[in-house]
């Protein structure tokens, strides 16, 4: 019953290894293995591509997706593991650990995963979902357990009837092209997937420092007008990314480039001078840009510092493509400069 994110995690914008085309055929033919019923294949596919990309984080993610599938749970809990410590900010990874978790019966395990994703993401329904029939699962192997003690309880069975009704029903069919969920995992639901390029349900890309906790949104208080002031924080926000964005469409790269914060750290130990040419490099080469920054939505993480997501519309003469951008961003003297960016697709 637990919904796992069935598809692919995180691609990221810099990639020095290969170019973003070679990338996604690489990643693109493991998927199509697994589709054709050949996840031993796909796993082979992936290592090959992770010898020369041990970090790229939409692999691995990958890789443990097909591993829950094959019911090699302990494998795919130690990569989502450690994408939670790679990228803690991110919320799908946790709760996929929750679900290999459940389906092992570390149903407290899954319970911190869980937490730790809505911590990180107050709107990610999926994990919202997953706790209650967390706790639901707990609830059944409390009252099955009260049974075992006295066979004569009928309020502990009549319980965990509920109990079982409840995991009967309700569930979401996984889409015929995607894997199913573990069979010893309780019901697993998928999320359907996009139809973007280089990514999938929520993806990614450079680095920044690490920050634990976020708000859900601001504090409100209508007695010395907060909301205007929310308003006028998102507002700035939003400004900043869409110059990012015309800037980037105009291919003008010092504009591009400084809206990116002093603390920015590009992924994969990455040097800030590498990125910066690398940026140059695929800034320059298409004959144009367009980017679109649409459906904003802005969460607070404290007075100078907010998360902003977005659909980004990208198009060249020789790449196109949509994806859901977050962008992880500072205030400072000169405004909103960005601390991360990931690809959410």
């Amino acid at each position: 019953m637990l919904r796992t994110l069935l598809v692919v995690l995180i691609a990221f914008i810099a990639t020095p290894a290969i170019s973003i085309s070679s990338e996604q055929d690489a990643l693109n033919a493991a998927k199509t293995l697994v589709e054709q019923g050949h996840p031993d294949k796909a796993i082979k596919q992936l290592d090959h591509f992770l010898a020369s990309n041990p970090d790229h984080a939409e692999a691995r993610f990958l890789k443990g997706l097909i591993l829950v599938n094959q019911d090699r749970l302990e494998a795919a809990i130690k990569i989502f593991e450690a994408l939670t410590k790679d990228y803690p900010e991110l919320p799908e990874p946790y709760n996929n650990l929750a679900v290999s978790y459940s389906a092992l019966g570390r149903f407290d395990d899954a319970r911190k995963a869980l937490q730790s994703a809505i911590t990180t993401h107050p709107s990610y329904a999926t994990a919202h979902e997953n706790l209650g029939n967390i706790y639901a699962m707990m609830a059944a192997d409390a009252y099955n357990h009260a049974l075992s003690l006295d066979k004569e309880n009928a309020a502990a069975r009549d319980k965990l009837a509920l109990m079982s009704e409840l995991f009967s029903v309700g569930t979401i069919n996984n889409a015929s092209h995607q894997p199913t969920a573990a069979a010893s995992a309780p019901a697993a639901k998928t999320q359907p997937a996009p139809t973007a390029a280089p990514a999938a349900a929520k993806a990614a890309a450079p680095v920044v420092e690490e920050e634990d906790a976020e708000l859900a949104m601001l504090m409100e208080d209508e007695s010395d007008g907060t909301e205007g002031a929310a308003s006028e924080f998102e507002q700035g926000i939003l400004s900043a990314a869409r110059q990012w964005a015309q800037a980037w469409s105009n291919k003008d790269i010092e504009g591009y480039l400084s809206h990116y914060h002093p603390k920015f750290k590009p992924s994969r130990g990455l040097s800030r001078t590498a990125w910066v040419q690398q940026r140059k490099q695929r800034i320059a080469k298409p004959r144009f840009i367009e980017i679109e920054v649409l459906d904003p939505e802005i969460t607070a993480i404290s007075e100078d510092e907010a998360r902003i997501e977005f659909l980004q519309t990208y198009r060249s003469n020789t790449y196109s493509d949509e994806s859901r951008k977050y962008l992880r961003m500072k205030r400072d003297g000169e405004g909103w400069k960005i601390v991360r960016e990931v690809s959410l697709q």
